[in-house]
């Protein structure tokens, strides 16, 4: 929620000095596989001074590398002229430390952990928020960021439907590819798992001969290894709905059978021979992985996909994977979520330069929905180009499917110079906000261009005239 703000051009540790915005966390933990970011984002990251921390906590990623059962090289995407060409690495982290990181820059006061909104009510003057604890906080707007199972959402589209207004695309859920096990391990012996010694992230994924599994794992700071396990849905499976999928192949049972199922399947974790001796060939398996994590930090989780038409209404906005839910094992997640907030953030600034509020000093409703709007149509074309490209990219490096195969093999075999092109292609998106200094844009590299502000532009030329 977010009352009001100043004019601000400073980094992110006095943002939230000039807002009274408070995040309301259904979670005080986060688990799961580790969590990756890129250029498309990590200029703004530059913008708030955070690149020093990105890289404490980070490992870069150089490629991305696929190999069959054998652990037989398929073939390679390299990462590093991403770092060449655009300036930034892609960096890999274990999830809790970046989510600490961005926490340890918001007030604590301005966060509730464990809180869980039952229903909200928006007016021409606000709206407020009821949580199950009999809390209740009003403000300007309400950003549902809670998730591909929003609760936002669905009081969103609760509210909607009285004055039908729901999109039909909308109501008809979320479509499901996979079913997976993600984990990050305890600290490992780097004798063990020599991979771990490379300065540089591991980025690994193996295509099962079964025609069903298929696994990747990471190697992050403190010598972890974050996998993802998937199983591929049937074509009957994939055509459920989400609550049948959720109650059948997300059990107990369901979990313990996938377990059981790749135990014994192997992983490359050495790489690099001048990394290793020869006794630390010692073959692993998904089993080792799994044995070296805490069993409440393996979660079940389905893979789903969705882009949702409607993003707002009223007072309400919805960001992340509330409203764009992509393929997890490609990281873009992320990322996109990351890019809405900054063009949202850059829709608020303009209209908060606006003079035009109401007598009693709130925005109207009107004002808010022009600027979700605006924030909306920035980023739908992006986020839809993202979701085809991560349901691609998905397929090449972990589909089953004889279609999926032959794409693989069609992609793997073209040269070096091609495939560092598909990797390259999606670079030039990387929004900044507008408000702070800019991050020059690099050298000999199409960036595309985002919409300027107004207010920067008319407060910049006061800045000027009075200089």
């Amino acid at each position: 929620m977010h009352q009001s703000t100043n004019s601000v051009s400073r980094p992110v540790d006095e943002l939230f000095a000039h807002s009274d915005t408070i995040c309301i966390h259904s979670q005080t933990h986060i688990t799961g596989f580790a969590i990756a970011i890129n250029a498309n984002i990590l200029p703004a990251f530059d913008q708030l001074g955070l690149m020093e921390e990105i890289a404490r906590i980070g490992l870069s990623c150089t490629s991305i590398n696929l190999l069959n059962q054998k652990l037989e090289d398929i073939g390679t995407f390299d990462l590093e002229c991403q770092k060449i060409k655009v300036g930034y690495y892609t960096y890999l982290f274990h999830r809790p430390d970046l989510y600490n990181l961005l926490l340890s820059r918001v007030p604590a006061e301005n966060i509730s952990f464990n809180k869980k909104i039952i229903r909200y009510e928006q007016d021409k003057d606000g709206v407020t928020i009821y949580i199950s604890d009999n809390e209740t906080h009003r403000g300007d707007i309400l950003v549902g960021a809670d998730g591909c199972y929003s609760t936002v959402r669905k009081l969103m589209f609760e509210q909607m439907a009285q004055t039908n207004t729901v999109s039909v695309k909308d109501s008809l859920g979320m479509k499901v590819t996979h079913v997976g096990i993600v984990g990050t391990t305890k600290p490992l012996d780097p004798e063990k798992y020599p991979a771990l010694k490379d300065k540089h992230g591991f980025f690994s994924c193996i295509i099962g001969e079964d025609k069903l599994h298929t696994w990747m794992f990471v190697t992050i700071p403190g010598n972890r290894i974050g996998y993802i396990i998937q199983e591929q849905l049937n074509a009957k499976d994939s055509k459920k709905d989400i609550a049948t999928l959720r109650s059948t192949r997300l059990t107990p049972e369901a979990k313990d059978k996938l377990i059981k199922d790749t135990y014994q399947l192997p992983i490359n974790h050495v790489h690099r021979k001048d990394l290793a001796t020869v006794q630390d060939y010692h073959q692993r398996t998904l089993g080792d992985l799994i044995e070296n994590t805490d069993p409440d930090k393996i979660s079940h989780i389905l893979f789903e996909e969705q882009l949702l038409e409607t993003w707002h209404h009223g007072r309400t906005v919805l960001i992340g994977d509330a409203c764009h839910r992509m393929n997890p094992s490609t990281g873009q997640g992320a990322v996109n979520a990351f890019q809405d907030a900054v063009i949202l953030v850059n829709c608020l600034y303009d209209l908060l330069g606006d003079d035009d509020d109401d007598d009693n000093g709130s925005l109207s409703v009107e004002k808010i929905s022009e600027a979700f709007k605006d924030y909306r149509d920035q980023r739908f074309p992006h986020a839809k180009f993202e979701l085809k490209n991560a349901n691609m990219l998905g397929k090449v490096i972990s589909g089953q499917k004889l279609s999926e195969r032959i794409l693989r093999m069609i992609v793997t075999k073209l040269p070096s110079r091609l495939r560092q092109k598909i990797v390259m292609s999606k670079m030039g998106y990387r929004p900044q906000v507008n408000f702070l200094p800019r991050i020059p844009d690099p050298p000999n590299f199409t960036i595309f261009k985002q919409k300027p502000s107004k207010r920067h532009m008319q407060e910049t030329k006061v800045d000027d005239q009075d200089g």
